[in-house]
């Protein structure tokens, strides 16, 4: 029986992942896990959402450690039936990574090619700035573990989010973010994540997430596209 409709909703997932070597001698194999929650609040205006992350990685040759975690507040107000402004910030730090910080702010109106009960398509363009304190080994180990750098300072892209109900207990979501620095160097990073959801019980679910990235500012010999493919767990409430 379907429940009543409730503005409050959220997500609890725990996720493993292995990712092979990526510079020999200086980025091995990556191990780790990680926990994440998202609360979302919808009202007549706006849909409001906070996603938290905690993870415990290690990337040989450094130790393992659980110093590193991830706030990002999310925000979408539809100006017209299709047309909705979409904005998110963030801040994220992660010692094995040696990101003291990382903050990123983004912003955009989007358009609603698709939009039915199943299906929904929004492709958005807009504006972005973003500031880092990180070493250059750090951006490595970010990309080699499947976190985007990011373009450091004013740059612009789009987002582009299709959500699909394949079946009854089978759902699609997939994002995609592509970003291009204003600076000198004008750096283009690529961010997909697609991710499969299948419910066995009323708050459980099978989840299977697929990441591609792609950083131009990656020095060689670091491959400038990575993916990984992650099982695991969600508990839906």
């Amino acid at each position: 029986m379907a429940t009543p409709h409730s503005p409050w909703s959220g997500t609890l997932s725990a996720s493993g992942a292995y990712m092979s070597e990526v510079v020999p001698d200086l980025v091995g194999s990556t191990l780790g896990v990680q926990v994440a929650a998202t609360i979302a609040r919808t009202t007549p205006a706006a849909v409001v959402t906070l996603d938290g992350s905690l993870g415990y990685w290690r990337v040989e040759p450094d130790a393992a450690a659980l110093d590193q975690w991830g706030l990002t507040l999310g925000w979408r107000h539809d100006l017209a039936p299709r047309f909705p402004i979409l904005a998110r910030t963030g801040l994220d730090v992660n010692r094995v990574q040696t990101l003291k910080y990382r903050s990123t702010t983004l912003a955009g109106v989007g358009y609603a090619f698709v939009k039915k009960p199943r299906v929904t398509l929004i492709a958005a363009p807009g504006l972005g700035y973003a500031r880092s304190e990180q070493t250059l080994r750090g951006r490595v180990l970010s990309f080699a573990a499947g976190k985007s750098s990011e373009v450091d300072g004013l740059a612009w892209g789009a987002h582009e989010m299709l959500t699909a109900q394949l079946t009854p207990t089978l759902g699609l979501q997939q994002n995609t973010l592509w970003l291009h620095g204003f600076t000198q160097t004008s750096y283009r990073q690529l961010q997909l994540d697609a991710r499969l959801t299948a419910m066995v019980m009323k708050h459980l679910a099978l989840l299977i997430v697929f990441t591609q990235q792609y950083d131009s500012s990656m020095p060689p010999p670091v491959s400038k596209t990575i993916r990984t493919l992650n099982p695991g767990v969600q508990l839906v409430f």
